[in-house]
């Protein structure tokens, strides 16, 4: 059985939506094999530029009703290259 998660009352989508948790390593998936997919359009490669950027922060960075993805006054080139990804997060991209 998969995981759900509510979403916080301040998120627009709070009262309809859940969000399923397919991966955790602290119920033992870690000896699992995991192969993640992506649905809809190609993952950018960095040559692409804005989509790129928005793909990576969209993916990698937290954010939520109270922690947006982009603050305001900022763009999201701005928030690219002032977030640092993880070591774990820079394998994935690399793979």
């Amino acid at each position: 059985m998969l995981v759900q998660h509510s979403l916080m009352q301040q998120h627009k989508l709070g009262d309809s939506h859940q969000l399923m948790q397919f991966w955790n390593e602290e119920l033992g998936h870690k000896d699992e094999e995991f192969v993640p997919s992506v649905v809809g359009c190609s993952i950018p490669q960095p040559s692409a530029g804005l989509s790129y950027m928005i793909f990576v922060l969209a993916h990698f960075k937290p954010f939520g009703a109270l922690c947006p993805l982009i603050p305001k006054n900022e763009t999201f080139e701005t928030v690219f290259k002032k977030y640092s990804l993880t070591e774990a997060a820079q394998t994935v991209i690399m793979n």
